[in-house]
């Protein structure tokens, strides 16, 4: 399917723009007039309008005079599709190559997967890379103000429903360029619109279906048919781009799926541990930044698969033991990977990731181990409420030794995620993506929580004090680096996050010690003690057994010291997804491949192309890659079954 852009801004070697539909057209001896050709035309004899968002009037004309002459033929609701964003004069050639350089020199790090050759300016990418390049352009525009930025992502939701949508384009940059725009997805008006989500399981399934996340085939191991109707890759440089951009997808996709307990479409395979090995010899330093976030990312995988959230919407509990089994070994790897990733390759995106990557393990072994799928949104996403006199999830924690523990490491990763959020300059903090401003209020709502905790538990009231939480030492840092960053330009995210701040956490932290200062915990503290007296409560404690001595409860004073580390020795990044250590402990969730998974790869990228181009393979393909007739069905040639037209 062409791209719906002019024709001096297409590349006619881009493997991108192959498409299905035009090899079973060829199949078929059909020949139609290019959708460039059609474009223009329709644009002289349909288009009222030189602005995408402007939109036609549906209701139909008010009298026959005003009718069209052709009213038959499919128009374009969004406008016209032949000039894009510079053609229209909404930003300049030359601010477009500022915003390019904005990219490449501060926002790169926070998306290393989306790699623009150095040698490319603004407009070979608008040429080549349509899609991403209005991605790029609006995500490097939100230093600029709302005004400017939020009509280049407006521009490119409209891209991508004209490319995407309508017409069933599928591409790499298009994958690309819907990771740039989660990374820098502007906000909207109300929480329902919300789209991240969507957008990420939309990039996924279009990866599957191009077969990106397949190992590609060579044209011997394909029938003749299919070949035309497949996307080719020609170069190494171009199967290198394939995999980081896998690579990149299954990053994202497997964080969403991990953090909001929802399914992942795009599993961890043999194909991307190929990928890995490969970009492992990149010399590009986002390259290297891509794998460490990879295998960041997997050991937090791993540790999620070996609790159970591999099936996130059944509610199970673990017993103690094997709770601290697994705490243990992944606290281990996660220190091993932090020792291992050199100081060039370790961004500030990574050591928030690594932060909250812990803090998210050890908020399920603050809560026992217990999973509740109807409880989970109201135990983590959001705050206790004041207003009712029912037992919050928030004060029904035992006082076991392993959740005394974690509640203090999920302390300690809160203050981390914190302190490396109030280094960020505000020149920074304009341009950052909203993971940053996401990571740093979720460390709020831990703290908030936990101080809830603690005035409504007596017992817990012991161990911790507010004091050392610094509740509202850290909110106030927060919401003054944020209001600051909104700038006279008014950016974007610093905006909505100011708001969020200002209507959601402080407001709730005013209420809360009006709360404390009525003495209306008292209440809660009540019944906290008579629901720990109830049968149900008494098996929240279990008893540690097989010698594993359980971690000794720490001190109100020993939030004030830094966790314990393992002695700083270099060590190499592990080069499988299974990060091979020397476990004391047998690791329940390594993922260990097949023999032939195990095969030595190929040690130059040339190799795999000595029997020619290779070819982006979807084993479930609507006409199975070409071996069905366009139309046509599985069982055309047997004709109906039973007579009946099924």
């Amino acid at each position: 399917m062409q791209s719906l852009i002019k024709g001096s801004n297409r590349s006619p070697g881009a493997s991108d723009h192959e498409s299905a539909d035009e090899g079973s057209e060829r199949d078929n001896g059909e020949e139609e007039p290019s959708p460039l050709a059609s474009q223009r035309h329709e644009s002289i004899t349909t288009t009222t309008s030189t602005f995408t968002h402007q939109w036609p009037n549906v209701l139909g004309p008010k009298s026959p005079r005003e009718a069209p002459a052709n009213n038959c033929g499919p128009k374009d609701l969004l406008g016209p599709v032949v000039d894009d964003i510079i053609d229209r004069g909404v930003i300049s050639q030359e601010f477009a190559e500022e915003l390019l350089n904005i990219w490449r020199n501060e926002l790169v790090a926070a998306s290393p997967g989306i790699y623009v050759p150095k040698d490319w300016s603004a407009a070979q990418l608008r040429e080549k890379k349509p899609s991403l390049f209005h991605a790029i352009m609006a995500a490097a525009a939100q230093s600029r103000g709302s005004a400017l930025s939020d009509k280049l992502h407006e521009e490119a939701v409209y891209y991508y429903a004209r490319t995407a949508f309508i017409n069933g384009e599928k591409s790499v940059q298009t994958i690309q360029a819907l990771l740039v725009t989660v990374a820098f997805y502007s906000p909207p008006k109300t929480p329902g619109q919300l789209q991240i989500y969507q957008w990420v399981n939309m990039a996924a399934s279009m990866a599957l279906e191009l077969g990106l996340a397949s190992k590609p085939r060579t044209h011997e191991q394909l029938p003749k048919r299919a070949i035309r109707s497949l996307q080719k890759i020609s170069s190494p440089e171009e199967l290198l781009e394939h995999c980081r951009t896998v690579l990149y997808l299954y990053v994202v996709c497997a964080g969403f799926s991990m953090r909001l307990k929802r399914p992942n479409i795009l599993l961890f395979n043999s194909w991307m541990e190929e990928c890995l090995n490969m970009l492992e010899k990149s010399p590009l330093q986002a390259d290297q930044r891509t794998l460490a976030w990879l295998k960041l990312q997997r050991i937090a995988d791993e540790a999620n698969t070996a609790f159970g959230f591999d099936d996130a919407s059944t509610s199970f509990s673990l017993s103690e033991l094997r709770l601290q089994m697994i705490l243990r070994i992944f606290e281990r790897r996660m220190h091993d990977w932090k020792k291992s990733v050199p100081k060039d390759v370790l961004t500030f995106t990574l050591k928030l990731e690594y932060h909250q990557n812990m803090l998210s393990m050890w908020e399920f072994g603050m809560d026992g181990g217990r999973y509740d799928v109807t409880e989970f949104r109201n135990r983590h996403l959001t705050l206790p409420a004041l207003d009712d006199d029912s037992v919050q999830p928030e004060s029904l924690l035992s006082r076991s030794p392993l959740q005394i523990n974690a509640t203090t490491k999920c302390i300690i990763e809160a203050h981390a995620i914190l302190e490396c959020f109030a280094g960020i300059s505000k020149d920074t903090l304009q341009k950052a993506p909203n993971l940053i401003f996401v990571r740093a209020i979720y460390a709020l709502v831990v703290l908030m929580k936990a101080d809830y905790a603690v005035g409504t538990d007596p017992e817990m009231g012991e161990i911790l004090d507010s004091q050392s939480l610094k509740v509202d030492h850290y909110l106030k840092t927060v919401h003054g680096k944020t209001e600051e960053a909104v700038g006279p330009q008014k950016c974007r995210m610093p905006t909505h996050w100011t708001f969020v701040l200002e209507q959601k956490l402080m407001t709730w932290r005013d209420e809360y010690l009006a709360w404390r200062r009525e003495g209306r915990h008292l209440k809660r503290r009540k019944m906290n003690d008579d629901t720990a007296r109830s049968p149900t409560a008494a098996g929240d404690t279990l008893p540690t057994q097989l010698g594993d001595k359980p971690p000794p409860i720490p001190d109100k004073h020993d939030l004030a010291r830094p966790l314990p580390q393992p002695p700083q020795q270099p060590a190499p990044l592990p080069a499988s997804s299974a990060f091979t250590t020397t476990n004391t402990i047998p690791d329940p969730f390594a993922w260990t491949p097949t023999p032939e998974q195990q095969q030595a790869f190929a040690p130059d990228m040339g190799d795999f192309f000595q029997n020619g181009d290779l070819y982006l393979w979807n084993d479930v393909d609507q006409n199975f890659g070409g071996w069905i007739p366009q139309g046509g069905s599985l069982y055309t040639e047997f004709g109906p079954f039973n007579g009946q037209g099924y």
